[in-house]
Formats: structure tokens, C-alpha cells, sequence
């Protein structure tokens, strides 16, 4: 594993430009809404808060209409605990798994 260390700006600009696997940052749901935390990997949020850099067309397409949805339960509705959009969120998350060290 390489880690390396950059300033602060420099991190952002490698983020922004889907050049950087992860990082560390503080991050809280601001608000009490399941969108708080689905919008971070809509699609066309990529370069703003979809800092994973995820494009899942399936789930996508499901955070659409989940938006027209109303509350939190029509959110939970709408996506599924499997499918293309569930495993294209496992594989962002796989992809974004720190390195492993055997001793």
C-alpha cells in the first residue's frame, strides 16, 4: 500500500478529478432525510459530492424516482437490497477497500 500525503487544495483538485481511491474527512447527516446519504453517489453528482466518483445507471435511475417519492419510507421503497444498483454500490465499495497487510 502507498500512501501518500498532499495538502489539503491538492486532495480536493485530485477528488474532483476522480484521481484519488480515498481520504480521510469529517462528515455528519446534516439533515434527518434518506437523501443526506443516497445523493452521495448519484451520478451526476460526480465532481461535486459524489466523492466516490460512483456511475451506477441502475442506481441512478432509482434515485430519481426516489426523489419524487415522498419521505424517507417512498426512499427505502424505491431502492433494493439487490440488484444491479446494490451491486454496483458493493463493487464502488470494494473498490474503495484499503489494502490488507498479513503478518
Amino acid at each position: 500500500m502507498e500512501v501518500q500525503k498532499d495538502k489539503f487544495p491538492e486532495l480536493l483538485k485530485l477528488e474532483r478529478q476522480c484521481k484519488l481511491m480515498m481520504r480521510t474527512a469529517s462528515w455528519i447527516a446534516d439533515y434527518p432525510d434518506a437523501d443526506n446519504f443516497m445523493q452521495l453517489l448519484y451520478g451526476k453528482n460526480i465532481g461535486q459530492n459524489n466523492n466516490a466518483c460512483a456511475a451506477i445507471p441502475e442506481y441512478d435511475k432509482l434515485y430519481e424516482q426516489s426523489i419524487r417519492m415522498p419521505g424517507f419510507a417512498g426512499a427505502q421503497q424505491a431502492l433494493p437490497r439487490d440488484g444491479e444498483a446494490d451491486r454496483g454500490l458493493r463493487a464502488v465499495a470494494a473498490r474503495h477497500q484499503p489494502a490488507t497487510a498479513t503478518c
